[in-house]
């Protein structure tokens, strides 16, 4: 096949316009548009690498980032005004990084549902191969979905490729978004292999990589027992363990590394923005966010650098240290689930099942690889949430928004953003609805407050 092939994607369902849409994005030499991956194996593969490949050249770019200026833990020194919308808290529905948001997740949804309904009715493809295929796909569906509910509240729930159903679907409960997440990732557990052995392998979505998804969903729906188990089948494996050297957590093929979307260059397509060079850095770690580590945290000297311009010292995300293809001699892939959030997941599932000191050891691990000293055994329950909370924050900044989502789910969102941001409200956990979707949708409402 020659380089640059045209995947060509239909966008109804993204922009639900009533005239059919198309766009054209460039892929790498081995991606293939969907209408011919049925035709063997290496097509297939194809297909299915492009459905991962938009994570990290679109769908990474149009969210961390601006996750992380929203709530505490980026602020901005730039003048893009839809940019200062995000880092105000005061986001207008007009603004088109939530349409990108939008449309780049039900893009990649788009893509799975299109493998899924081809392959279920595909003799072509060898039964082994399209089960993994349709495993994958469901994960990566799932995936998209969780970021949706999450940051919009209900959205449309589509597990078609019809355009007429696409183009004019309502939104549906995020009760129902997330049982359908833990329905395909249940799915997933079953059709996937178990073993991520070798660096590539981590770049597909395994049995594992379900699982550690599994127990974020669990432990948002307090399911504390189920959420134990999910994170305890993970840490069991033995695939997987928190790196003592935290400089090497983010490189590919990391053993940290429960999945990871794998990068053409060998770095990140957002590093550019978050790694500072020279002059003010557009973003920059908050104060808030650099005085929460203790004194002695590796991971503000390993996961954090320095820049001084004009007399003032900025800090800036640096957990992925490549910025462009000439510093890649340890190649770095966008990491998206990792073991150490499941000794978080198990310890805050063990918290609630009343075993305290089963989450101070699990606390513990993430504490004393980062070169901090272990909690007291003795803390009460209400002691070890609040150290449970500052882990969290201090492992997980500035990766996929965890920082925002998990402020939500505790019910937290308010009393800590009201403080940080004059125009947060009580509607602002949710972002808005896009108003173009609602504009050529008129089944879509728009969020409380916009």
């Amino acid at each position: 096949m020659k380089a640059n092939i045209k995947f060509i994607l239909s966008l109804f369902i993204i922009v639900f316009s009533a005239c059919e849409r198309w766009v054209e994005i460039n892929t790498p030499e081995n991606q293939l548009t969907t209408d011919k991956v049925f035709a063997d194996t290496a097509t297939l593969n194809g297909a299915v690498a492009n459905m991962y490949d938009q994570f990290n050249r679109s769908i990474d770019v149009s969210y961390n980032k601006y996750m992380g200026l929203y709530t505490d833990e980026l602020q901005y020194q730039g003048s893009n005004q839809e940019v200062l919308e995000f880092y105000n808290g005061n986001i207008l529905a007009a603004n088109s990084m939530i349409l990108n948001i939008w449309s780049r997740l039900y893009a990649v949804i788009y893509q799975a549902n299109d493998i899924i309904e081809q392959l279920t009715n595909s003799s072509s493809i060898p039964s082994q191969v399209s089960t993994k295929a349709i495993g994958e796909a469901k994960f990566i569906r799932a995936f998209a979905y969780y970021y949706l509910a999450n940051t919009f509240g209900d959205v449309p729930l589509i597990l078609t490729t019809d355009v007429t159903l696409n183009a004019s679907s309502a939104r549906t409960e995020s009760s129902e978004i997330t049982n359908q997440i833990v329905d395909d990732l249940t799915e997933s557990k079953v059709l996937l292999s178990t073993s991520p052995d070798g660096p590539l392998s981590r770049t597909r979505a395994n049995r594992w990589a379900a699982t550690a998804l599994l127990s974020r969903l669990l432990i948002q729906q307090e399911k504390w027992e189920e959420a134990y188990s999910a994170a305890s089948e993970v840490i069991n494996s033995q695939y997987f363990t928190p790196l003592s050297d935290l400089s090497v957590v983010f490189r590919s093929g990391s053993r940290e590394t429960i999945f990871q979307f794998w990068t053409q260059n060998g770095f990140i397509q957002d590093a550019t923005n978050l790694i500072a060079l020279s002059g003010v850095p557009a973003y920059s770690l908050s104060s808030g966010l650099v005085q929460a580590f203790e004194e002695e945290d590796q991971r503000k000297v390993n996961w954090t650098g320095t820049i001084t311009a004009n007399g003032t010292t900025y800090y800036y995300s640096y957990k992925y240290k490549n910025r462009s293809s000439g510093s890649t001699s340890f190649p770095e892939y966008l990491i998206a689930l990792r073991c150490s959030e499941q000794y978080l997941i198990r310890a805050e599932a063990e918290l609630h099942l009343g075993n305290t000191a089963g989450a101070i050891d699990d606390i513990n691990t993430i504490r004393v690889r980062a070169g901090l000293s272990s909690l007291p055994a003795d803390l009460n329950s209400q002691e070890c949430f609040k150290a449970l909370e500052q882990e969290k924050r201090v492992e997980m900044f500035m990766e996929w928004g965890y920082r925002y989502i998990d402020l939500k789910r505790t019910e937290r969102i308010y009393n800590v953003m009201s403080k940080y941001k004059p125009n947060w409200t009580e509607h602002s956990d949710l972002l808005p609805i896009p108003q173009r979707e609602i504009n050529v949708n008129q089944n879509l409402t728009q969020n409380p407050g916009y």
